[in-house]
């Protein structure tokens, strides 16, 4: 019964055969049986060969999931349990951080030079107010990247540091929800249309308004981009903690 050789041409579940013939249990004299076609097995158990629609357990609903519910689901775990999920939402917020920061500069620089003449002076307050919170934020997002992949996880560090770091998000939104509504006050009150009588003033005034609309779409991507990098976060934070159960599968 051992591995050995064999020949090419022998059977090598001949041995194994006989064994199973010579240690079977032979039929008693008093068994009866008879051979019915299959049409009759399925008469007996109709039903049997129909593939199983039933829940795993007996007190579970029945599952019924759609295409739509299994792209949604898939969309989940890849936000709550693949590592690269933190990093794009990261970058995200941090790429449009960056580009108000450069284009709120480009709009203080410009209100301070006394070469370009307005009727009105725009406020400069949405200027300053993304300068300074932005300049705060990028360091606080490289922090947070950096901390999310070379810190301790969350079994090696106290669960209220982990927390108190995720919940900075909240400071910066709150913050990034004030330099937004300054962003689109300037833009709505500016008073440059690009229609002054003054060609050069007219070119000056409808750069100043492009660049106040390019501020304001891009502290409006950026607040919400933080917005859904925190929800993602607390989301993760649950996961790591106690796990969260689909709601399809229940």
């Amino acid at each position: 019964m051992g591995l050995g050789y064999r020949a090419p041409d022998e059977d090598p579940y001949d041995r194994w055969r006989d064994f199973i013939h010579s240690s079977s249990y032979g039929q008693d004299s008093h068994d009866q049986y008879e051979v019915v076609s299959h049409s009759i097995l399925d008469q007996l158990m109709p039903g049997l060969d129909e593939p199983v629609r039933t829940p795993l357990y007996p007190l579970d609903a029945k599952i019924t999931r759609s295409r739509k519910s299994a792209w949604f689901m898939r969309l989940g775990n890849f936000v709550l349990r693949h590592p690269i999920a933190p990093l794009i939402f990261r970058l995200i917020v941090l790429i449009t951080t960056i580009s108000a920061l450069a284009l709120a500069t480009v709009i203080y620089r410009r209100e301070r030079d006394p070469t370009i003449r307005f009727g009105n002076t725009p406020e400069t307050s949405q200027a300053i107010v993304a300068i300074i919170i932005d300049s705060v934020a990028i360091p606080y997002i490289l922090y947070m990247t950096w901390d999310e992949y070379t810190g301790k996880p969350l079994g090696l560090r106290a669960p209220a540091q982990k927390i108190s770091l995720t919940l900075l998000d909240l400071v910066f939104i709150v913050l990034k929800s004030a330099s937004t509504s300054l962003a689109f006050e300037a833009l709505v009150y500016h008073s440059g249309d690009g229609k002054a009588e003054n060609p050069k003033q007219s070119a000056q005034e409808l750069e100043s308004l492009n660049l106040a609309r390019g501020l304001a779409a891009l502290t409006l991507v950026g607040l919400i981009a933080w917005i859904l990098n925190f929800t993602i976060s607390v989301f993760r934070l649950a996961e790591k903690l106690g796990g969260i159960e689909n709601a399809p599968d229940k």
